[in-house]
């Protein structure tokens, strides 16, 4: 889990947006790990960016599931397709 919160760390408050077809925020998954998935499946393409805006924990029962394949998915792609920004 550490280096997933390192990741987070780094994360810039203010990102500059330069070339982006579509960008897609995405607010309170609150631990639906299947939502996000399928928000990520379907929408992180090299044209779109997504913001996630916080709240991918509490409520669901999969809170854990659901901040590991974001950070995880965070860490496992090159280009910044990916933000996050407010409380987990």
């Amino acid at each position: 889990m550490e280096s997933k919160r390192f990741i987070n760390l780094k994360e810039r408050k203010l990102i500059k947006i330069e070339k982006a077809k579509n960008i897609i925020f995405i607010g309170d998954t609150h631990g639906d790990f299947g939502v996000s998935r399928k928000i990520v499946r379907d929408y992180l393409k090299p044209e779109n960016i997504l913001v996630f805006l916080g709240d991918y924990i509490d409520r669901g029962f999969y809170s854990k599931e659901n901040l590991d394949f974001l950070l995880g998915t965070k860490k496992e792609i090159s280009k910044p397709n990916l933000s996050f920004t407010g409380k987990p």
